[in-house]
């Protein structure tokens, strides 16, 4: 279940927020399994973001955040601050934040870092955490 804390502001407010905190960790390495500060996995960071954005307790695993959100059934229906999710089979393996015009701030791979970056294609699933 998720646990919430800042219900008094806006939804635009809520958005604005874990915008902003997804942009704050800008640069910091990718390291599989790492939750925060200094680095993140895919999971970990948007955990991280919504822990400190808004209060927001969501599982650490990428396929548990999934199922522990509110799906979106269609691409048109994404808002700033939604999940976006890969998914490989019957699993999501994969997840970001949505930015906006088709990009995602997201903990890419190894050898990278928390960038803003287009959606690169794939087998993408949607839910939302902001109601």
């Amino acid at each position: 279940m998720l646990r919430r804390n800042g219900h008094h502001l806006s939804r635009a407010q809520k958005i604005n927020r874990v915008i902003a905190v997804a942009r704050s960790q800008r640069g910091k390495p990718y390291v599989w399994g790492a939750a925060g500060p200094h680095a993140f996995d895919c999971s970990g960071y948007v955990q991280w973001v919504y822990r400190h954005a808004l209060g927001v307790h969501l599982p650490k695993y990428t396929d548990t955040q999934y199922s522990h959100t509110r799906h979106i059934g269609r691409v048109g229906r994404l808002r700033r601050g939604d999940l976006i999710f890969v998914r490989s089979g019957r699993h999501e393996e994969h997840v970001g934040i949505y930015a906006g015009h088709w990009r995602w701030w997201v903990a890419p791979h190894t050898g990278s870092h928390v960038k803003l970056q287009h959606i690169y294609r794939a087998r993408h699933v949607f839910s939302r955490v902001i109601h």
